[in-house]
């Protein structure tokens, strides 16, 4: 007996500090006042608004830090002790002033940077020197390539890279086959001519806002992409390299010049979600009626003056978007359908004929 209550007590004791060791692990210090007073052990530190204008020095004291945060600061640089916290895995240093992310290839078990609003013009030193980096944030800086050193970020999976100043991908991209979220909206490409084929899990890709005119000939996408956003460019066309996109569910084709789609557009009987606002349509694509699992269409602002009563045969169709049109009347069947929100303002329709079509639909959102 007297044994058995020893072990229970033991087992007791393992468990209270088990627990007291995993919820320090999960604290988060959020003051370095706080965290100086038991600095082995900050794990977590989330400094923001703080305004500092240099790295704070008592950062060096926590040995253990596994995550920081300094957010909202003016610091431009980092302090030549960086490398002396080993153990650091994610960093978020959004909005400050660095102009440089090399310094961070001084810490080797970093798996995510995030650099959001900073200066940065380069950052080679972090692709060659953290091999286990799997989230670079680096939108909205100065950076006007993207290295080759890219080739050597083997575990990256999410590149956001969006408003700098880049005007064409390095070849070295497509090696990173691990990738599977790539952001690059707001920069001045002109033309796409990547082959990532060999990434078999990149399913989301944002190009938008790039002045894009066209896709090269060695333009290719795995069959794994589900969001393409290629919106705000100056595309004439639908890429034909999308035709392999089997598993696309959403399209963001806004505010380019396309005026009709191709007769392949049909093999991507997958995509729910398709978006040409702002185009240059004169009639409904009618392919669109040849994709069954179609749930939402935006074709707002475009010439189209008619919408085929074929439109209700589309049964998973629940948003239409056509405000800005030169449409005047609805299918007939549309009120029966499941269609649940309908974008018609700024069309030929009379004040009154927009409160009969809201009493018609009765639940339904016309949205005028």
């Amino acid at each position: 007996m007297f044994l058995l209550r020893s072990f229970i007590l033991s087992f007791a004791t393992i468990l209270v500090v088990h627990n007291s060791t995993y919820a320090q692990l999960d604290k988060t210090y959020t003051s370095i006042e706080e965290a100086l007073v038991q600095p082995g052990k900050v794990f977590k530190l989330s400094l923001v608004n703080k305004g500092y204008d240099a790295f704070p020095e008592e950062i060096r004291s926590f040995k253990n830090l596994v995550a920081l945060t300094v957010k909202n600061s003016l610091i431009a640089e980092l302090p030549s002790w960086i490398s002396d916290l080993e153990n650091l895995e994610r960093v978020d240093m959004t909005n400050n002033l660095l102009t440089s992310a090399n310094d961070f290839g001084r810490l080797p078990r970093l798996t995510q940077l995030i650099l959001f609003g900073n200066k940065v013009t380069e950052f080679d030193s972090v692709l060659l020197n953290c091999p286990k980096l799997n989230k670079l944030d680096l939108t909205r800086n100065a950076i006007q390539e993207i290295p080759s050193s890219i080739k050597f970020a083997s575990q990256l999976s999410d590149f956001q890279i969006s408003e700098n100043k880049i005007t064409t991908l390095p070849k070295e991209l497509e090696l990173v086959v691990s990738l599977e979220m790539f952001r690059i909206s707001r920069n001045e490409l002109t033309v796409f001519d990547s082959d990532f084929s060999a990434m078999s899990s990149l399913y989301f890709i944002d190009i938008t806002s790039n002045g894009l005119s066209s896709c090269g000939k060695n333009a290719k996408l795995p069959p794994s992409i589900k969001t393409f956003q290629l919106g705000f460019n100056n595309l004439t066309e639908v890429p034909v390299c999308l035709r392999t996109c089997i598993q696309l569910k959403k399209l963001e084709f806004n505010e380019n010049k396309v005026s009709s789609l191709p007769a392949w557009v049909s093999e991507l009987d997958d995509l729910r979600n398709a978006y040409f606002k702002l185009n240059n349509f004169t009639e409904f694509p009618s392919v669109l009626l040849e994709l069954p699992n179609l749930a939402a269409i935006g074709l707002g602002n475009n010439k189209i003056q008619e919408i085929p009563e074929d439109i209700c045969k589309l049964e998973n169709l629940i948003y239409l978007g056509f405000r800005n049109t030169d449409i005047s009347s609805l299918p007939d069947c549309l009120s029966e359908s499941g269609v649940d929100t309908l974008y018609i303002g700024g069309n030929n329709f009379s004040d009154e004929e927009i409160e009969a079509l809201k009493r018609q639909y009765k639940s339904r959102v016309i949205r005028d």
